[in-house]
């Protein structure tokens, strides 16, 4: 997992520079993320999720990082759609959402195991709940444009 997002995974190569720029929060994003591309983007689908050492961490600023660098290329932004998870006496850590993030999905891995190895099965989980999401609104976008073109 580690800073990788959907948004990633669904883009090609050459966004990828790009994505690491705005990661980074590095000035680089505005010279390789060139205007024209944007057009190519556009009306396309993006997620994201990401994932850190600490509980809270900046894992809400990168996900707005990610959602706006996504609209900049006139990209539709797929959210998560749980409600918050671990949030009640009742709930644990093994629930959907335990960060409660709303934009993306979110995990936590400790910093002496890393992401591939770290992250827990409920954020797993989570993480599969977005791309399942992803899926299903793509699957709804190319059945309406199937739709509208046979009108």
């Amino acid at each position: 997992m580690g800073m990788v997002s959907f948004f990633h995974l669904l883009c090609p190569a050459i966004l990828s520079k790009c994505i690491r720029a705005v990661t980074n929060k590095c000035s680089a994003a505005p010279r390789t993320c060139a205007a024209p591309l944007a057009s190519k983007w556009k009306d396309k689908l993006a997620a994201g999720f990401t994932n850190a050492a600490g509980h809270a961490g900046d894992k809400l600023a990168t996900l707005q990082q990610l959602a706006i660098f996504a609209a900049q290329h006139g990209m539709n932004w797929v959210n998560l759609g749980l409600h918050a998870g671990h949030n009640t006496s009742t709930s644990s850590e093994d629930t959907l959402n335990r960060h409660g993030f709303f934009i993306g999905a979110a995990a936590q891995s400790d910093a002496d195991v890393g992401a591939e190895e770290g992250a827990t099965p409920a954020d797993l989980k989570t993480s599969a709940h977005l791309g399942a999401r992803v899926a299903l609104a793509a699957r709804q976008m190319a059945a309406g444009r199937a739709a509208l073109a046979a009108a």
